[in-house]
This record gives C-alpha cells, sequence and structure tokens, in this order.
C-alpha cells in the first residue's frame, strides 16, 4: 500500500473535499500512468491542505475555472507519463493472452502424460487467439473514449459522466461474452505455435517490469501499512495497551493461586521481550506448515484412489500449495507486525519509566548528594 492522498482526504473540510474529488475523477480520466497521477493528486492534497490551514477559500486555490486547473495539471507531465499509462491499460490484454498460453501448456502436458508423441516446437495453441485480441482492442479503444467523454462532460453535464461508467462497463462485459461464445473449440492450423507465444509474453513481461522500475521504487519508498492507511495506528497503540495490561494482570492472578510471588512490571517487560525475540524462530514453522499440509492432503487422496491420472494428482498438490502458502503468508505478516508493535510498546514503556525516575525527586537529591 502506498502513502498518498487518500490517507488525508479526510481532513479536508466539505468545499475542498468536493473539490478535490472533481480533481481526482478528472487526472485519473486523463490516461496518465499510474505513479505520475499519484504525484499530481498528492501534490494537489499538499496544498490543500496547507491552503486550509490558513484559512483560504478554495476558489483562491484553483481559481475560478476548475476545468482550466485540471487542464493544467495534466499539461505539466510529458508524453512519457501518456505511453506508461498505454501500456498499464494494455496489461490486462496480455495477461488474458498469457492466460490462454496456460492452458495450451496444460493441454500440451495432458497429452504428453496420456502417451500422446507431441513436438513442443510444432505444437499450436489450443484456441484462436485473434478473438481475444480483437475483443482486447475493442476494450481499448472503449476505455478511452469513455474516459475522454467523462472530461469532457465533467464540467458541463456532470449527470451525464457520472453514468458513462457503469454503461461501458456493461457494455464491454456483453462484447466479451459474446466474442467469447463463438471462439472455436480448436484453433487446429490456425493457432499459433505455442513456443512463439511464450516469447511474445516473456518479451512483455520483461519490457514491462524495465519501464515500471520507477514505479516500482515510487511504491517501496512510499509504502505504509494497512494500519496506517486506515488512520488507526493510534487505535492499534491503544490496543496493544490495553491487551499487555490484561496479560500482566492475569499472569500475577495465576501466580497468586499458585502461592507465587507477584511480577514487577519489569520483571514482565523482559518475559514479553523474550517471548517476542522467540519469534525468529516462528517462519520455518510456518514455511513447514505450508509445505507439508499439501503432501499431507495429496498422500491421503492417493491412498483413497482419489486421481485417475498422474497430472490430476500433481494439479492438485500445486492447488494446495499455492492456497496454503497464500493463508501462511498472510498469517505470518499480520503475526510479525503484532509482534512488532509489542516490542515498540515495552521499549516506550522501558523509556517512560527510565524518564520518570530520573525526573523524581528522590533521584535528584541523590544525583546532587553524589555531584
Amino acid at each position: 500500500m502506498v502513502n498518498s492522498h487518500h490517507m488525508y482526504i479526510e481532513k479536508l473540510n466539505k468545499e475542498y473535499m468536493e473539490v478535490f474529488n472533481t480533481i481526482s475523477k478528472y487526472v485519473t480520466a486523463s490516461n496518465m500512468d499510474e505513479m505520475r497521477t499519484e504525484e499530481t493528486l498528492s501534490e494537489v492534497m499538499d496544498t490543500f491542505l496547507a491552503a486550509q490551514e490558513a484559512g483560504k477559500p478554495v476558489e483562491k486555490v484553483v481559481g475560478k475555472d476548475l476545468q482550466k486547473f485540471c487542464e493544467s495539471l495534466c499539461s505539466e507531465k510529458g508524453i512519457k507519463t501518456y505511453i506508461l499509462g498505454f501500456f498499464e491499460t494494455c496489461h490486462f490484454m496480455f495477461i488474458w493472452y498469457f492466460l490462454t498460453v496456460l492452458l495450451d501448456i496444460h493441454f500440451l502436458f495432458t497429452s504428453l502424460l496420456n502417451g500422446e508423441k507431441i513436438n513442443f516446437f510444432t505444437f499450436r495453441s489450443h484456441k484462436d487467439i485473434s478473438s481475444f485480441l480483437i475483443t482486447g482492442i475493442f476494450v481499448l479503444v472503449l476505455l478511452y473514449s469513455i474516459n475522454y467523454l467523462k472530461k469532457r462532460f465533467m464540467f458541463t453535464n456532470p449527470k451525464l459522466s457520472k453514468w458513462l461508467m457503469p454503461i461501458s462497463f456493461i457494455f464491454i462485459a456483453a462484447v466479451c461474452i459474446i466474442l467469447v461464445s463463438f471462439l472455436p473449440d480448436e484453433g487446429g492450423e490456425n493457432g499459433p505455435y505455442l513456443w512463439i507465444s511464450l516469447i511474445i509474453c516473456g518479451v512483455y513481461f520483461i519490457f514491462r517490469r524495465i519501464i515500471t522500475k520507477d514505479k516500482r521504487r515510487f511504491k517501496k519508498e512510499n509504502r505504509i501499512t494497512f494500519n496506517e492507511f486506515l488512520g488507526v495506528s493510534e487505535t492499534f497503540k491503544n490496543d496493544t495497551e490495553e491487551m499487555e495490561m490484561n496479560r500482566f494482570e492475569k499472569m500475577n492472578k495465576r501466580n497468586a493461586k499458585k502461592g507465587k510471588p507477584e511480577l514487577t512490571f519489569e520483571q514482565f517487560l523482559d518475559f514479553e521481550e523474550k517471548n517476542c525475540n522467540n519469534w525468529d524462530k516462528k517462519p520455518p514453522f510456518y514455511i513447514a506448515l505450508a509445505t507439508g499440509s499439501p503432501v499431507v492432503f495429496t498422500v491421503i487422496v492417493r491412498l483413497m484412489n482419489g486421481f485417475e491420472q498422474t497430472y490430476d494428482m500433481w494439479f492438485f498438490f500445486f492447488i494446495i500449495l499455492v492456497v496454503e502458502s497464500l493463508l501462511m503468508c498472510g498469517s505470518y505478516k499480520i503475526i510479525n507486525s503484532a509482534t512488532k508493535s509489542r516490542l515498540k510498546w515495552i521499549e516506550s514503556k522501558r523509556k517512560s519509566s527510565v524518564t520518570n525516575y530520573q525526573s523524581s525527586p528522590l533521584h535528584q537529591q541523590n544525583f546532587h548528594q553524589k555531584y
């Protein structure tokens, strides 16, 4: 998640918020790349917050003609931003194309496992790709047309502008369904060679990774936590405080029942810190669980004769492995975030106790007697 104008929009008053939302819609419809769009809106947000704090009305910032202000924002960006924006818009076409290639690979391996002799270099696509490309080009043209009309009617006819996007999505979905329905089941000799399709996809993804280098760096430098994005970091901090103090109270109650001496707050902090530091040994557990569970499930299904072919078994194992890995990765991030929060809380409590001790009258008296 990227640190952006989304974090601060709630700080704007109603007047500034309405104008900012209009600017955001205009800039988003300008077909610029994601990074430049984000930078532009973040700059506007900084300007708005400063002007609002100074007590200026929004017209003093944007002028009387909001449309000219929006046009000036987008005109400052170079042609490179629009080229990158075009590639970002085309990305879904190549993803679609890549999915058809994966289906061809699936069909190829299934045929090989069934004992068929297939030459990889002469194997053609199982589907005719032309309809997919026609659909993609149609969607691109429609999206650019909708964005153009949206910008044009945004200030002259706002009601019409609001209905453009939902109507376009319904129209795109209808055309895609119609075209996909008439796709031939067998590409035959008309389908592209599989190895050519793989090269096209590989070249595209490598080229895209190169041209989006600045975008990835921008996202990395401005990345924030989900809690900070929602503006609940302070709430999360308070939750940690309440959770730890409840834990401290429960541990002392348990010690009292067992006849053990109560823990001092410093001893409790030491215990919690040791507990958090043991987290360094936990990642292998999550990795083992993510890899071990699919093996167990696959063996059980195999013993129950649940696979007709060997390929079905490997496909089942791969799907379970992906799902389990995603679940364990999410669990690890959540627990890791909570552990870091606890360590920060422990550190803050220790600093607070040292500060209170040094500022106490008894400490000051001992200090003067010593020195």
